[in-house]
Order: C-alpha cells, then sequence, then structure tokens
C-alpha cells in the first residue's frame, strides 16, 4: 500500500487536518492530536460533490462502526469565500483508502452521490420551467417584449441546462470499489 497525504481545512472554525493512509488505515492530525481509524472499523464509504466556492468541491464520508462519520474534502479553506483545490492529493488519497477497505475482505458499503442533491436540482429545474412558461404567457398575453419578461426568460434559459445536468451528476447509488467513479476522485473536469 501506498501512503499517500492531504490536508485540508473545511471552514472557518475547523483546524487543518493532515489525512495519511497506511498499510492499517486512515490516521490524521488535527490540531497538534493524532488519530486514527483501522480500515477494518470502517463500514461505510460515500463520495458525493456539491455545488461550492471554487468549483465542484468533492467529499468523502467514512463512517465507523459506532456511527461516527469522519469528512474528508478536496476544497481548502483559505479565507472567507476562498477556497483552494487540493483536488490533486484528494483522489489518490480516496483511491488507497478504497484499495485498502476492499482488501480487508469485509462487507464495506460503497456509495456514490446525494439523493437529496438530486431532489434540490430537480426542484429547482421543474421552479425553472414554470418560470419559463409564465414568461411566454405574459409575452403571448401581449405585454410584448418587456426587460420584465426578457430577463427572467434569459436567465432561466441558461440555468436550466446547468440544472438538468446537476440532476445527472447527483445521481446515488452503489459503486464498485474496482471501478471507483472518476468523476467524484476529481480525475474528470465532467462532474
Amino acid at each position: 500500500m501506498t501512503v499517500v497525504t492531504h490536508e485540508v481545512r473545511n471552514s472557518l472554525i475547523d483546524p487543518a487536518r493532515n489525512f495519511r493512509t497506511n498499510s492499517e488505515g486512515l490516521q490524521w492530525q488535527a490540531g497538534g492530536e493524532t488519530s486514527a481509524k483501522n480500515f477494518s472499523e470502517i463500514v461505510t464509504l460515500h463520495l458525493i460533490s456539491y455545488p461550492g466556492y471554487g468549483g465542484q468541491p468533492l467529499q468523502c464520508t467514512l463512517i465507523d462502526r459506532a456511527g461516527k462519520k469522519i469528512k474528508i474534502r478536496s476544497h481548502h479553506y483559505v479565507s472567507l469565500g476562498n477556497f483552494e483545490d487540493r483536488t490533486a492529493t484528494y483522489g489518490p488519497l480516496i483511491r488507497e483508502l478504497i484499495a485498502g477497505l476492499e482488501a480487508t475482505g469485509d462487507q464495506v458499503h460503497f456509495y456514490r452521490g446525494s439523493n437529496m442533491m438530486r431532489a434540490v436540482w430537480s426542484v429547482l429545474f421543474w421552479l425553472s420551467v414554470l418560470v419559463l412558461i409564465g414568461c411566454g404567457f405574459t409575452l403571448i398575453g401581449g405585454a410584448g417584449l418587456s426587460f420584465g419578461a426578457i430577463a427572467p426568460m434569459t436567465v432561466v434559459a441558461v440555468f436550466l441546462p446547468v440544472c438538468w445536468a446537476m440532476i445527472g451528476r447527483s445521481k446515488a447509488g452503489v459503486f464498485d470499489p474496482k471501478a471507483p467513479p472518476p468523476e467524484l476522485l476529481g480525475e474528470s473536469k465532467s462532474i
């Protein structure tokens, strides 16, 4: 097993965490304290992406047998509204975690995507469609081409394809640890 490291700070109130894989599991340091989780203690690995500052942040959530969660993110908090993309070290770390978990032979669940994010994007999509239809009826009803009708239609016309793409990218389900989704490891820009 290759030793891989990834340092990330999730937010203003979190300390920076330095994650490291080893042959036994995951080790991390935060605020002068060292913690570790053996591969045999982890029962779930869940990969997601979500909209955020600095692109499309990625997140891996590990859940142990006691239900405790460990979150590892691809984007590092620098300052208010300023995040640094550290996908270059995030992807290899998560790939090593997946390999280590699979090698234990234990029953580990590997999940991808988020049904909640898919529902949010679906609601935004259908609300945008309704706004587009409403503006169309305004134009047909004789209000004419006014800024009040054209501006929302333009915004919605641009936003609809984004919503549609995000619905597809939020696809939830299980994945094969031998073939983890590259877009959730930062190996593909088609997130």
